[in-house]
């Protein structure tokens, strides 16, 4: 079932032309929507126990991936504070 589950998925993906040349799988999903939550700014604590992680250092360490418009928004809100 597992396989067939996969298959699927990997079809659908090129069907809307999704492509990379990483290993494409169903964790990806995960992993997007983790770092979907917490790149529109859910807490990590919340996010933590949505994805059922015991340790908040699992989440941040495995799930959350900076992406070069979350660093130029973390840039200008120190430019806003230093003024």
């Amino acid at each position: 079932m597992a396989n067939n589950i996969l298959r699927n998925f990997k079809r659908h993906c090129l069907k809307i032309d999704i492509r990379t040349p990483l290993k494409l799988n169903i964790h990806c999903l995960r992993k997007a929507y983790g770092t979907t939550q917490a790149n529109h700014g859910v807490p990590f604590q919340t996010l933590q126990k949505m994805m059922g992680h015991s340790s908040i250092v699992t989440t941040m360490q495995y799930y959350l991936i900076s992406s070069p418009e979350q660093e130029e928004k973390a840039k200008r809100v120190m430019e806003e504070v230093m003024g």
